[in-house]
């Protein structure tokens, strides 16, 4: 279907739209949690909010029968007459926040938790949940060796699947010591224990996002594996090698990003002293990789399972992933 965003809608045809079924929610039922719009032009065929592929910004687009059409949010309270002061223009300017944490907004969606209470709208695994909660551990016991003077086998103990009396009590022990370092009072290790499932929780997302920013530097060897796959071919060659060097940047970019959260976040009593403030940090570095990443959708999984083989299907992949790279990686010239 042909997409236009220079076709406008005009107010008339926007009359004519018959309202919402069901009328307008009750208060009690959007209770500020949802993009509950008003205004007609919310009714229209396929009405959703979405980033523009190449600019980034948010984008109204509605269907009028074979055309979709694109309009920028900054115009669209002019356009249609929408009161700046009304909970509709609100909800649009609350958009482009959420399109930070969604791919699209539509009428009645949800308003992203992130924006709500700072929790993250998209789930983790048990498995990151258990290694973010095994690194905390790792840093207690480096932690006890040092200010015990180097007593061993606590590392063991804090991983340990035992339920004994002697164990939970040496653990306790450990929490204790440090709920006293914190200036709490050993009798408010649990105050301890209740952070450290906390920051379990939040690093969790951390390290959901490190497992699939893993996959770039295995794509890249499949890039020059496929390389000698096509050595009698050197255009097709020479687009691989150019898609591994691409890479690099995103490669480098991710990877900065998980050293400064790792740099912040490795000391345990460093954290445990600034919870507030380093959860903030935990959520806003999660928030940001998050919307670096949604761009990618899922072409890393794609790349991870494209056999080393040549085809027309692995030739088309090739394209789609230079011209996603090209679009968002690719150097920019600047001119004097």
């Amino acid at each position: 279907m042909p997409d236009s965003s220079a076709v406008l809608l005009k107010r008339e045809e926007i009359e004519s739209v018959p309202a919402t079924a069901g009328g307008p929610p009750s208060k009690d039922a959007a209770a500020k949690t949802l993009f509950d719009f008003t205004h007609k032009v919310f009714s229209l065929p396929g009405a959703c909010f979405r980033l523009d592929t190449d600019a980034r910004e948010p984008v109204f687009r509605v269907q009028l029968g074979d055309i979709n059409v694109g309009i920028p949010i900054g115009t669209l309270s002019r356009e249609f007459g929408i009161d700046p002061e009304s909970r509709d223009a609100q909800l649009i300017a609350l958009t482009r926040k959420g399109l930070r944490f969604v791919t699209e907004i539509r009428p009645m969606d949800l308003i992203p938790r992130e924006m709500l209470d700072g929790t993250a709208s998209w789930p983790v695994e048990e498995r990151h949940r258990a290694f973010a909660k095994a690194k905390l551990m790792k840093q207690i016991a480096e932690w006890f060796a040092t200010d015990s003077g180097g007593s061993g086998g606590i590392e063991k103990l804090l991983g340990t699947a035992d339920e004994t009396d002697a164990v939970r009590e040496q653990i306790q022990a450990v929490f204790a010591r440090i709920a006293e370092k914190l200036g709490l009072g050993a009798e408010h290790r649990q105050q301890v224990v209740d952070y450290l499932d906390t920051l379990g929780r939040e690093l969790s997302y951390i390290e959901a996002q490190r497992e699939h920013v893993a996959r770039l530097p295995q794509v890249k060897r499949k890039l020059l594996d496929l390389a000698r796959v096509y050595a009698r071919e050197r255009a097709m060659v020479e687009e691989l090698l150019r898609i591994a060097g691409l890479l690099q940047t995103p490669m480098a970019e991710f990877a900065e990003t998980f050293h400064q959260i790792d740099a912040q976040t490795g000391e345990i009593l460093a954290l445990l002293r600034n919870i507030q403030a380093q959860l903030d940090f935990i959520r806003t570095t999660r928030d940001d990789l998050h919307f670096r990443l949604m761009p990618w959708g899922n072409l890393l999984q794609i790349w991870q399972a494209i056999p080393l083989e040549r085809s027309r299907d692995t030739e088309t992949k090739t394209r789609v992933l230079y011209h996603f790279l090209a679009s968002h990686y690719a150097p920019k010239n600047v001119w004097r």
